[in-house]
């Protein structure tokens, strides 16, 4: 028997035997396992009415639903589907893609497991911010508008370790009715456009006098946020200003008795500012003139 044949004899075999496992595969039995491992590394509980096989490296699982314990409300993904890449598979490391249909837009994230953290490289395109599933309750602002965002990081094991670029990118941005900031009720109002640019190094991420520009309001943003483990651990260190414009104050005069109530942080420019600090997870607010 030639070596040519004995080789293909071999591959066949190899690839029916593959086949054969990736088919029988109990992926019912291992989907309880495989979310459960995912649930303690996320800090969250996150179940999924399936998990089938895609190809030979990834699966797709459906019905998923993640709970977080400071939520009132989960958040549910009708589909995520997730592949491991093969190269760092061969070379002793991790690494994996992430594909998921969200508030009629797509989120891809492709994540390779450095030796001093992941190295992230992941986009959201048009996400439209009134069905994105949580963000209402995470902000307390109701919100709509287009959302586009890519991050390109490596995530240190360290989080002080973490460099990186983050970009979003908002359009006909609008807070809804139903808006509450610090038990001040917000009217419903359009917001504008945003185009940001934030960098983040040794593990500081930096806002530099973003705007926010619209018909209605402006805003800006001035300060750092310093990168926890887990990230509601996040030390936040910024100011927030805002001014509304003076054509939207006459259209409004319901808004100018609200402002009357926080007047201890408008300045001499017009803006209200206050100093945030705290966590991600437990924020502080203080009035700031400037």
């Amino acid at each position: 028997m030639s070596a040519l044949r004995i080789v293909g004899y071999v591959a066949f075999f190899l690839l029916a035997f593959a086949v054969s496992v990736y088919w029988t595969f109990p992926f019912d039995a291992a989907k309880d396992r495989l979310l459960g491992l995912a649930s303690q590394q996320t800090d969250m509980t996150i179940t999924a009415k399936s998990l089938e096989p895609s190809w030979f490296t990834g699966a797709v699982a459906k019905g998923v639903v993640i709970r977080r314990a400071s939520a009132k409300e989960p958040i549910e993904l009708a589909q995520v589907t997730a592949r491991a890449h093969l190269l760092p598979l061969l070379t002793g490391g991790r690494g994996f893609t992430v594909d998921a249909p969200i508030a009629k837009g797509d989120v891809h994230a492709d994540v390779v497991e450095a030796s001093d953290g992941m190295q992230v490289n992941a986009t959201a395109d048009g996400l439209e911010l009134a069905l994105v599933p949580g963000l209402a309750e995470a902000t307390g602002l109701p919100l709509a508008g287009g959302l586009d965002l890519a991050v390109d990081m490596l995530v240190g094991n360290d989080p002080k370790q973490s460099e990186g670029i983050i970009k979003i990118k908002g359009t006909g941005l609008e807070i809804l009715k139903g808006g509450m900031i610090k038990a001040f009720p917000v009217p419903e109002l359009p917001v504008g456009n945003l185009d940001w640019t934030i960098p983040v190094s040794k593990g500081k991420a930096t806002f530099e006098r973003l705007e926010l520009t619209g018909d209605t309001v402006l805003l800006r943003l001035d300060g750092d946020v310093t990168l926890g483990s887990p990230l509601d651990r996040s030390i936040l260190n910024f100011k927030i200003s805002f001014k509304p414009t003076p054509a939207f104050l006459k259209k409004e005069p319901l808004l100018g008795a609200l402002l009357n109530n926080i007047r201890r942080a408008k300045g001499r420019d017009g803006f209200y500012t206050y100093q945030v600090s705290g966590s991600v997870k437990r924020p502080r607010f203080f009035a700031r003139r400037q």
